[in-house]
């Protein structure tokens, strides 16, 4: 007989929980370029904001969430610094990073904090 993961409450890793849960609700850690600022998207229920605050870097560090190119959910992304910014799983990035290496780089976003 297969074990409920009830029986396992006080065993389970809080990171790993909040992952868990980021998952099953198609939450997604994105970052904004131009103010080096993490957000969730879309807007998490109340009872994750504890678990988000505490595990911030973590989540900095990681950027769990959809990947705009394939939309599955992984575990860790990149952000892309140009055009929309967008937050892709390393395959994906990868991919892209082939196209940009055969068909030229896009321009990088510069903002006015930054220097060419």
């Amino acid at each position: 007989m297969k074990p409920e993961t009830e029986d396992y409450q006080e065993d389970v890793d809080p990171f790993l929980a909040l992952l868990v849960t980021l998952w099953t609700d198609d939450l997604s850690v994105n970052i904004k370029v131009e103010t080096d600022s993490l957000f969730i998207h879309p807007q998490p229920d109340e009872f994750l904001s504890g678990d988000i605050m505490t595990h911030w870097e973590q989540l900095a560090h990681w950027l769990p969430g959809v990947c705009d190119a394939c939309s599955l959910w992984s575990l860790q992304r990149s952000a892309l610094p140009f055009g929309a910014s967008a937050h892709l799983c390393f395959k994906c990035r990868d991919k892209a990073i082939e196209v940009f290496e055969k068909h030229g780089w896009p321009s990088p976003l510069w903002y006015r904090h930054e220097k060419a």
